[in-house]
């Protein structure tokens, strides 16, 4: 009997520090078809986090060529969102909900008043 897939979000939480996968998920997005292939391995590549500095390179001049790329700014976001390059492009997203999405904690369940 066949063996049903983990999902996404599963294999995904495996990643963490996963080095060893960067330059694979770094080849399936050059490959750049299809575009589901692409973002799976873009976010794949953030659920490893600063682990994954070698994607860095690739992954802003991907938002150099599509600077609005929720995908690969949530990806630059986790692997350095202290990089001023990252946070300059987080803040420039062209929706203030795609920044939103960025700054809140993950486990946040209400949005944080402004004083």
């Amino acid at each position: 009997m066949a063996q049903t897939p983990a999902p996404l979000d599963v294999v995904a939480q495996k990643l963490d520090g996963a080095t060893d996968a960067v330059p694979l998920l770094l080849a399936l997005r050059a490959k750049g078809m299809p575009p589901a292939l692409v973002a799976r391995a873009t976010l794949c590549l953030g659920c490893i986090g600063p682990s994954a500095l070698a994607a860095i390179p690739s992954l802003k001049a991907a938002l150099r060529q599509t600077p609005g790329d929720s995908d690969v700014l949530k990806a630059l976001w986790q692997i350095a969102g202290d990089d001023p390059e990252v946070l300059d492009a987080v803040f420039a997203a062209p929706s203030p909900a795609i920044s939103a999405v960025f700054l809140l904690p993950a486990s946040s369940s209400e949005t944080p008043a402004i004083p």
